[in-house]
């Protein structure tokens, strides 16, 4: 297969000095497939309200070796060094980037573009890139994939739909295979279960009245809906202050960012409710995202408004002081990913990368680290 001819190529290199110089002095100018917009979706056309939304993303390799991250204002996608946090290049070309999602093996991973109204197929080789592209509408915004590859899944806070991609359809290509609607302004929060068959879709509602709608992944039915993420001035759930932000799922469990009380809600996916099953945290100011480490018993969250990442002990049931670092930590949001139980990604406002020792709740001073000369 030629992905895995680009992983050996990529894995093969001696060191990452190497790898950078490679890629550094070529890849800005060898990448192929068209950028170009597609009829109809020219984003001076486009409501303006399509780049409103902010957000950030970021993904990681299986063999965590390159990262992948953009903001909702880049122009391009960073493409990073995961050992020493260093950017390597820049693929050039958006508008308003979305969401990233590595494939589960090698190094082809997916962007969505909510001005662009596009999902690309990137695949990244020695020293350079190409890419497919896949029309859909503007508004495109968060994504999930299946756990074989095979499928993504696709929201539009817009049209008020998630539509399914089959990644790998006969022909190789990326298809569009349904479009469920009936959602309300689903952004960046999209999850599936661990079993492929449910979607946990967050839907924003301009902020006071957001809600999680639990959808059939195969037939895009509605089985039921969890709310009460919002408060008012009283504090009182309801509606007033922007509640529902992002969300991790993991086995029977649900993780939820929610700004309108700074607190990250732990739901159990059999109760569904606020009520048995439910555990509420309070980290830092405004979180983004919730994301949970692959053993389960750590959440990491973003809070933008203080600049900090709040660890969320799960075996304890305890919450760590949000970690500042002025040097190191700026405007983070959703976009954090573990790399082990120990460690995780961070990426900042500015688009640098930050790495969190989770184990021992502080953040690592020497990363990114200098480059090899």
């Amino acid at each position: 297969m030629i992905l895995g001819a680009a992983v050996i190529a990529l894995t093969a290199l001696p060191g990452t000095a190497a790898f950078a110089d490679t890629y550094s002095s070529t890849a800005q100018n060898q990448g192929s497939g068209s950028f170009a917009v597609e009829a109809g979706n020219d984003p001076a056309s486009a409501d303006p309200i399509v780049a409103a939304p902010q957000n950030n993303t970021l993904a990681v390799d299986s063999n965590h070796v390159l990262a992948v991250g953009a903001n909702s204002e880049s122009t391009g996608l960073n493409v990073y060094s995961v050992p020493d946090g260093n950017k390597l290049f820049e693929i050039p070309g958006y508008k308003a980037p979305r969401s990233v999602i590595f494939a589960t093996q090698g190094l082809t991973f997916t962007v969505t573009d909510s001005i662009l109204g596009v999902v690309d197929r990137i695949e990244l080789t020695r020293a350079s890139w190409t890419m497919e592209r896949l029309p859909l509408l503007p508004g495109t915004f968060g994504s999930a994939q299946s756990s074989d590859g095979k499928w993504l899944y696709v929201n539009n806070y817009l049209e008020n739909t998630v539509t399914k991609v089959d990644l790998y359809s006969a022909d190789g290509s990326m298809k569009m295979n349904a479009t469920f609607a009936k959602f309300d302004q689903p952004r960046q929060g999209i999850k599936l279960s661990s079993d492929d068959k449910t979607l946990y879709v967050t839907n924003y509602g301009n902020g006071v009245k957001s809600k999680i709608i639990v959808t059939d992944a195969d037939t895009g039915t509605s089985r039921r809906e969890i709310t009460g993420f919002e408060k008012d001035s009283s504090g009182v759930p309801g509606t007033g202050l922007p509640g529902l932000r992002g969300l991790t799922a993991r086995d029977n469990k649900l993780y939820v960012a929610t700004s309108g009380d700074d607190s990250v809600r732990v739901i159990s996916v059999a109760d569904g409710d606020f009520g048995t099953g439910l555990n509420k945290f309070t980290v830092g100011d405004d979180p983004y995202g919730a994301v949970v480490s692959p053993n389960g018993d750590t959440v990491l969250t973003g809070n933008k408004d203080s600049n900090s990442v709040s660890i969320i002990n799960l075996t304890t049931g305890t919450v760590s002081a949000p970690l500042t670092d002025p040097m190191h930590l700026n405007g983070p949001r959703q976009a954090i990913v573990f790399l082990d139980e120990s460690s995780a990604l961070v990426l900042n406002g500015d688009l640098t990368l930050a790495k969190i020792d989770v184990a021992n709740g502080k953040v690592d001073p020497g990363y990114p680290r200098p480059k090899e000369s």
